[in-house]
């Protein structure tokens, strides 16, 4: 079965805004994988992908001013398993591209971020919500999640975008 394109469109009504926005659109691969063999296996089988497309809006200045809390609560969000390292590198670029666009005039900035996970199990993308409480009425406004099941490795065209691969994330090193 061949991978599917996904497509959406994302409009923002800029007259409105009352100050910059940033966009940063997330596109979050999760490769499930099994373990091949005995206690020390090292290669891993690849069961199935879930895909989640996401859109977070920021004001320019909380990317500024605390990057890398936007960037982890918007990882965290997504159930994306989080490297501090990750974390920095996507903060950073937005901080660079806010902090240089400040002054220029613009009402939106767009990011685009690829982050492949590799997991054992399917994240649960339920509750967003940690705690215990029944107090749910802010967390559906966060974004819209797309999340399909796909066979085939989907292409990575965006060049900006933050890749972690197999290797990467099981801590062996490698050219990710």
């Amino acid at each position: 079965m061949a991978a599917e394109n996904i497509s959406f469109l994302h409009v923002s009504n800029v007259k409105s805004l009352p100050s910059p926005m940033f966009e940063i659109e997330l596109k979050a691969t999760f490769i499930i994988v099994e373990s091949n063999g005995g206690v020390d296996a090292e290669t891993f089988t690849e069961v199935g992908r879930i895909i989640s497309h996401v859109i977070y809006e920021f004001p320019l200045e909380d990317l500024i001013n605390d990057g890398n809390g936007a960037v982890l609560d918007m990882l965290n969000s997504m159930r994306v398993p989080v490297q501090t390292s990750t974390v920095e590198e996507i903060a950073a670029s937005a901080a660079r591209m806010a902090a240089a666009a400040k002054d220029g005039g613009s009402k939106v900035l767009r990011m685009r971020v690829g982050i492949e996970a590799v997991v054992h199990d399917v994240p649960d993308f339920g509750n967003n919500d940690t705690d215990d409480d029944d107090d749910d009425d802010d967390e559906e406004d966060e974004g819209t999640v797309r999340a399909e099941q796909a066979t085939e490795k989907t292409g990575k065209s965006d060049g900006g975008s933050v890749r972690k691969g197999l290797s990467d994330m099981f801590g062996r090193g490698g050219d990710g």
